[in-house]
C-alpha cells in the first residue's frame, strides 16, 4: 500500500499507540475502494479497502503495531500508518490516544468548544437545515407514482414544443420597452423563486432518503446561485443517490413545463392573460430554459455532472478532466506535461478521455450564453436606456423608467461576472507565486 508509506515519524503514532476511531458509515464504490464518511462533520473521502480494515482494526482495541502485524498477515507486508493516520486525523476521523482506557465516547469534552480545544483537527459537528420537513411527506412527493405524473406533465409540454416550437421564448422575451423596471424587478424575484424551488426539490428528495441537508450561497461562473449541500448522500447506496442529485431538475423542468401550458391556453384563447401577464410568462419560460442550459455546462459542478460522476463511478472527474486537458494543450505547445496521470486506473482514464468532449463543449455553451444570449439583453436595454435619455420622443417617467430598470439589471448581472473575472484574477495571481 504505496499510499501509507510515510515521509516522516510522528512521536503520537507509535508502534505501541492507540488510536481513538470516530464512528463513520461506508459505502463501496468500486472494487478496489470504499467510500466512508462521518454523517455529523458531512466529512467523506475515499480510501483503499486495506486502509479501511486496518481502521476497523484500531477501532476494535489494537494498537498501532498490532494493526501492522493484522495487515502482514493479511498480504505478506507491513505497511508504515504514520501518512495515512495523519491525514485522517486531519479529516476528523481518527484521534491519537495514550492508552485504550478512554475510547471514543467516553469522557467526551462537554461542549463543542472544549472538542475543538482538545483537538484542533476535530471538525465541527454540523447544523443541519429543513430537518422540520417529515419524511413520509418527501417520500410521497417523489414515490413513484409521484414521479410518473411529473414525467406526463413534462412530457405533454415537450409535445406542445415538438408541434409548435414557436411557443419557446427567445432571449428577446426578457426584454420589454414598457413598465421596463417593474418587469426586471419581477424577473429578478423570480430568479430567486427559481433557484428556491429548484434547491427544496434537492432538500425534499433527499430528505425522501433520509439524508439531512444545508442551505448556502455560491457562485457558477458568474451566476450567483444558491446551494444545497447533499454531502449525506454518499452515506446511502449508490443508486439511491441518483433522485436526490436530480430533484432540482425535475422542479425547473415541472416550472417550464407550467409555462408552456399557460403561453398555449393563451394562444388557443383557453385563458385570457393581459399582455403584461402574457409576456412574463414567456419570460419565466425562457429564465426556467436558460436554468436548464446551465446544466450543461459540464465544465461546472452542476447536478448533470454530480449524475455523471456518480454513474461512472469516478470520484474525482472534473479535477481528473481539467488536467488531462491541460496536459494536452501542453503537448500540443511541445512542453512536458505538469500533471502524471499514470495512477488512474485504466476504466477511468478511458472516461475522461471521453468526458473531456463533454467538458469542451460545456465551454462552448457557457460562452455562447454569455456572448449570444445574456449580453445582447445588456445590449438591448442599454440602447433603450440611451434612446430615452439623449432622445427627443420620451418623457422624464420613462428616462426614470429606465434608469431604475438598468440599477437593478446591473446589480443582477454586473456583480456576478464582476466576481468570476476577480477569482480568475485571483487564481492567475495565486499560480503565478508558486
Amino acid at each position: 500500500m504505496t499510499s501509507m508509506v510515510a515521509a516522516s515519524t510522528n512521536p503520537l503514532y507509535t508502534a505501541s499507540a492507540y488510536v481513538d476511531v470516530y464512528p463513520f458509515v461506508r459505502q463501496e464504490e468500486s472494487e478496489e475502494e470504499l467510500l466512508i464518511g462521518r454523517v455529523d462533520t458531512n466529512n467523506f473521502i475515499m480510501l483503499p479497502k486495506e486502509a479501511v480494515e486496518i481502521l476497523d482494526d484500531l477501532a476494535h482495541g489494537k494498537t498501532i503495531g498490532e494493526a501492522q502485524a493484522l495487515y502482514a498477515e493479511r498480504y505478506g507486508e507491513i505497511p508504515d500508518l504514520v501518512d495515512l493516520l495523519e491525514q485522517l486525523e486531519s479529516e476528523g476521523f481518527v484521534q491519537p490516544l495514550q492508552s485504550d482506557t478512554v475510547r471514543f465516547g467516553q469522557q467526551a469534552p462537554t461542549n463543542a468548544a472544549q472538542a475543538v480545544a482538545t483537538n484542533p483537527n476535530q471538525p465541527r459537528t454540523v447544523r443541519f437545515h429543513f430537518t422540520f420537513f417529515p419524511v413520509r411527506l418527501a417520500q410521497l412527493l417523489f414515490s413513484p407514482i409521484a414521479l410518473a405524473l411529473y414525467a406526463i406533465v413534462i412530457g405533454g409540454a415537450a409535445a406542445i414544443v415538438l408541434t409548435q416550437p414557436s411557443i419557446v421564448a427567445g432571449w428577446r422575451a426578457m426584454v420589454v420597452d414598457e413598465q421596463m423596471a417593474l418587469f426586471t424587478l419581477i424577473i429578478m424575484l423570480h430568479g430567486f423563486v427559481i433557484t428556491f424551488f429548484h434547491e427544496l426539490g434537492h432538500a425534499v428528495a433527499a430528505r425522501s432518503r433520509g439524508v439531512d441537508v444545508r442551505f448556502g450561497i455560491g457562485r457558477r461562473l458568474w451566476v450567483i446561485v444558491a446551494e444545497t449541500d447533499m454531502s449525506g448522500i454518499w452515506s446511502i447506496k449508490r443508486n439511491l443517490r441518483f433522485l436526490p442529485i436530480l430533484a432540482g431538475m425535475v422542479v425547473d423542468l415541472l416550472s417550464a413545463a407550467i409555462m408552456i401550458y399557460l403561453a398555449f391556453m393563451h394562444q388557443r384563447q383557453i385563458i385570457n392573460l393581459s399582455d403584461f401577464g402574457y409576456v412574463l410568462v414567456r419570460a419565466f419560460m425562457w429564465s426556467y430554459l436558460l436554468n436548464l442550459l446551465f446544466q450543461l455546462y459540464f465544465f461546472v459542478r452542476t447536478d448533470i455532472y454530480y449524475f455523471l460522476s456518480t454513474w461512472l463511478r469516478c470520484s474525482n472527474l472534473m479535477g481528473d478532466t481539467a488536467n488531462y486537458m491541460i496536459n494536452q494543450f501542453n503537448r500540443v505547445l511541445g512542453r512536458a506535461e505538469p500533471h502524471n496521470q499514470a495512477a488512474i486506473p485504466e476504466r477511468e482514464r478511458t472516461i475522461i478521455k471521453r468526458y473531456a468532449f463533454f467538458w469542451l463543449i460545456g465551454r462552448v455553451l457557457a460562452f455562447y450564453s454569455l456572448f449570444f444570449l445574456t449580453l445582447p439583453i445588456l445590449w438591448s436595454y442599454a440602447s433603450i436606456l440611451f434612446e430615452r435619455m439623449f432622445g427627443s420622443s420620451s418623457n422624464n417617467l420613462q428616462v426614470l423608467d429606465s434608469i431604475l430598470a438598468a440599477i437593478l439589471i446591473f446589480i443582477s448581472q454586473a456583480v456576478g461576472i464582476f466576481l468570476w473575472l476577480w477569482s480568475l484574477i485571483r487564481r492567475k495571481v495565486s499560480v503565478d507565486d508558486i
